[in-house]
């Protein structure tokens, strides 16, 4: 009797300290939220570094657009100050303006979603595992977003093409963790999937 009372107070105990366990999390993640909340509030830029189209250079030899196996958009690679860059299309222009207004200096307008997205990474602290976003840049009537060049593609594309041995795995295993780190302590994400890591040379 006495030991079936002592398991079922282990067990008691067990559960006590599991649910103790769960709350300290839970209630240290509302306090971590809570202060990037207001950190955020407090130290948030929503204006958009601008690039001038000028600054946007072929890079040697030229380049071929690389379409995006996720959206079809074509990815046009270039040089930003002496770095490789990939430009993404994110609005285009419906009515061309009057060029004759020199009144008006507004860029294309772009979803709020994706300008609060874009934001966000403009605020982002600069981490070696998270792409590196330059700006917008307005040409021809589209608004493009200026990010880091990955010249070797994304995961997904390196695992269908090839057999990855065990260290190298192990290495984006690693890479991918300190860049879903490093966002943690910034904000809360989506979903992460094997096409959105990217592989730079390394």
């Amino acid at each position: 009797m006495s030991n079936e009372k002592s398991f079922k107070d282990t067990d008691s105990l067990k559960n006590s300290r599991l649910k103790e366990a769960k709350d300290t999390i839970v209630d240290t993640s509302n306090f971590a939220l809570e202060a990037v909340s207001k950190s955020s509030e407090r130290d948030f830029n929503p204006i958009i570094n601008r690039i001038d189209p000028n600054e946007l250079k072929e890079p040697v030899g030229g380049s071929q657009p690389v379409v995006s196996s996720r959206n079809k958009h074509k990815i046009h690679k270039k040089l930003y100050r002496g770095q490789d860059v990939a430009c993404k299309l994110i609005a285009e222009e419906q009515n061309k303006p009057d060029k004759s207004d020199k009144s008006s200096e507004t860029v294309t307008p772009i979803p709020s979603r994706v300008h609060s997205e874009l934001a966000i990474l403009s605020n982002l602290g600069k981490c070696d595992h998270v792409i590196n976003f330059h700006g917008l840049c307005e040409k021809d009537g589209s608004v493009l977003g200026v990010f880091g060049w990955a010249e070797n593609g994304n995961l997904r594309e390196l695992y269908e093409k090839f057999d990855i041995e065990w260290p190298r795995k192990l290495k984006i295993a690693l890479n991918i963790c300190r860049g879903i780190t490093f966002l943690h302590g910034c904000l809360a994400f989506g979903s992460i999937s094997s096409s959105r890591i990217k592989l730079f040379i390394q």
